[in-house]
């Protein structure tokens, strides 16, 4: 295993022109250009990008810091907290090390079974430091972005012996630790790095699509629609310029697929022609119209009809 232990990540989980409070519940310091402050437990600091670059550093393992945004409470931290201006923004970061970084993930239930969590610890160390010095300002947000990120507020008993359980495991390819991608649910194949992100197979040959019977037991791994006709599907995909053009719309072509059977693009069969668009339009057109009602297409996995021809049910 790796030496993560030590090893610092810096979390940006506020930014904009507000003022934001920190405070915290036992020993710490401020640091503010060249002054060093001892704050009492339970001193408000407050932090905006007219303070310039500010520093609160815990001088008690025990101390936890909370942050409080314009709408209240945020999250408690272990870890510092920098307050960075950039711009006319104030960027609030943790600083923490890797390894309490992940005790305060959110990307799985604390009620998995430990072996789960312990899979899901792994992959997110390897996430994480493969992201060290994303921008140059921050290492990660806590967001969907990189990796939901909750602070002290969701450590828990099981993911905090995950964390303990798997220190410093990383999965490493060619001498190099993975970029470990991570979903909820995969449809029953994963995709190709190639076919999502623009990375190169010959690069990433980890990254190439498999099949994943398991995904069977996500919520969403089968899904559908109501029935809709030709005639109001053309209300969403054809202009008059297009009906001018490909005529009435008879049908769907959804034989465009990379090789995790995910469409590349949906032909718009009309009774002169073929319109083909990229299957994000389609998704976004069909989610966004006012005739489909509360209909979701979930991901660029699915067919007309149900079949059971289809590998994934």
């Amino acid at each position: 295993g790796l030496a993560t232990a030590s090893t610092p990540i810096q979390v940006a989980v506020l930014w904009g022109t507000a003022t934001y409070r920190v405070v915290a519940n036992g020993p710490a310091q401020l640091t503010a250009g060249g002054r060093v402050v001892t704050l009492a437990p339970g001193q408000v600091v407050s932090l905006n990008a007219a303070g310039g670059v500010q520093k609160i550093v815990p001088t008690n393992p025990g101390t936890r810091l909370a942050v409080y945004g314009p709408s209240g409470l945020y999250h408690h931290y272990r870890g510092s907290i920098v307050s960075q201006p950039s711009g006319r923004l104030d960027y609030i970061i943790n600083v923490l090390p890797i390894e309490d970084y992940l005790r305060g993930l959110g990307e799985v239930p604390a009620s998995w079974p430990l072996e789960a969590i312990k899979a899901q610890i792994v992959a997110a160390r390897c996430y994480a430091l493969t992201h060290l010095g994303s921008t140059g300002l921050y290492d990660v947000d806590d967001t969907t972005q990189y990796q939901v990120y909750l602070g002290a507020d969701n450590e828990s008993g099981p993911q905090n012996a995950a964390v303990d359980q798997t220190s410093g495991q990383v999965l490493m390819s060619g001498g190099h630790v993975i970029v470990a991608f991570f979903s909820a649910s995969d449809g029953g194949h994963t995709a190709n790095v190639s076919d999502v992100f623009g990375g190169s197979l010959a690069t990433y040959s980890y990254l190439r699509g498999v099949a994943d019977p398991w995904d069977i037991v996500a919520p969403r791994h089968t899904w559908y629609t109501g029935t809709y006709s030709y005639a109001t599907l053309e209300r969403i995909y054809f202009s008059a310029a297009d009906i001018a053009t490909y005529g009435h719309l008879r049908g769907l072509d959804l034989h465009d697929r990379d090789s995790s059977d995910r469409l590349n693009t949906v032909g718009l069969i009309g009774s002169r022609g073929i319109k083909r668009i990229g299957v994000q339009a389609f998704l976004h057109g069909f989610n966004a119209s006012n005739l489909t009602g509360r209909d979701v297409l979930w991901n660029e996995m699915f067919g007309t009809t149900p079949a059971q021809t289809w590998r994934y049910w």
